[in-house]
């Protein structure tokens, strides 16, 4: 959400229909003479139209990758890929010869970059209320629950600093 925020809809070069939707925004939850929606104004926007279901930018991950809808019996964790297939080869019964040697997997959960700073996520989340932090973790716990599974450890910085965020296992 931050990084659709920043990149569409909290932006000049998010191109016309954006700048559309930016005037609805503003005119439905915030300041008509503002000239950009804050993190809080569109969030309460996405969450009261059909927005979350209709633009690619904002759809949670699991829903729009037909892979994120098979219930796995293995997750592999990225960072230790070598261990982990290792592991599932051998349970497999494959013979050590068809194994992986030293497979490298650099992708970081959230990319590198201003708008997934951790401190930055978490400054945009600060300005949504409670109930507003609620329906996030309802609405994306299905993609908070896949991710921290292939990349566990990753959503501790945002664990703790959003306590309403309870996460089973």
């Amino acid at each position: 959400l931050v990084s659709a925020y920043h990149n569409k809809y909290a932006s000049k070069e998010g191109g016309k229909k954006y700048e559309i939707i930016q005037q609805k925004i503003l005119q439905t939850y915030g300041d008509k003479n503002a000239e950009l929606p804050s993190f809080s104004e569109f969030f309460g926007y996405v969450f009261h139209t059909k927005l979350l279901s209709s633009d690619q930018h904002l759809i949670p991950m699991t829903t729009l990758c037909g892979p994120c809808q098979i219930k796995y019996d293995f997750y592999v964790n990225f960072r230790i890929l070598n261990e982990d297939v290792g592991s599932l080869l051998q349970l497999l019964n494959i013979p050590q010869e068809y194994f992986f040697n030293n497979i490298k997997h650099k992708m970081p959960l959230m990319p590198k970059s201003i708008h997934y700073n951790p401190s930055i996520v978490i400054d945009h989340f600060n300005q949504l209320s409670h109930d507003q932090r609620m329906t996030f973790f309802k609405e994306f716990s299905n993609e908070l629950e896949f991710y921290e599974a292939i990349y566990p450890g990753d959503l501790d910085i945002y664990r703790s600093a959003f306590s309403e965020f309870h996460h089973s296992g």
